[in-house]
């Protein structure tokens, strides 16, 4: 991997530390998550708005979540919770059939480049 400039990097964990300080949502956040959950329940995911790694990731788990989606049932909330130590933005989401906890970062021009799902009560 190449190196980056050393204020640039200073910049980037400012900006991190920031978003953590502040507990407030990347914009965009939830419309994102609540893209990806539509994606997953249709089988039919938009990989144009999402990293090219995590694009290869929902491609190979499609086949499961589809499925888990599929069980979960709708939508019912999706309330934020804060910013993890990471940066993600933390979202708990009520399904008709479950709950679970989603975790999405987004790029500053709005590509998806991580989400990740936990279920349970």
């Amino acid at each position: 991997m190449p190196r980056i400039d050393v204020a640039i990097a200073q910049e980037i964990e400012a900006d991190l530390s920031e978003k953590i300080r502040s507990q407030t949502a990347t914009p965009g956040s939830e419309a994102a998550l609540r893209r990806m959950i539509a994606w997953h329940t249709s089988g039919n995911p938009d990989y144009t708005q999402m990293s090219p790694e995590l694009a290869k990731l929902v491609e190979q788990q499609l086949p499961r979540t589809t499925v888990l989606f599929k069980e979960l049932g709708a939508l019912k909330s999706a309330d934020f919770k804060g910013v993890g130590n990471q940066g993600w933005d933390i979202y708990d989401l009520t399904f008709e059939n479950g709950r679970a906890v989603y975790r999405i970062a987004l790029s500053s021009d709005g590509i998806i480049t991580g989400a990740m799902m936990q279920t349970g009560p």
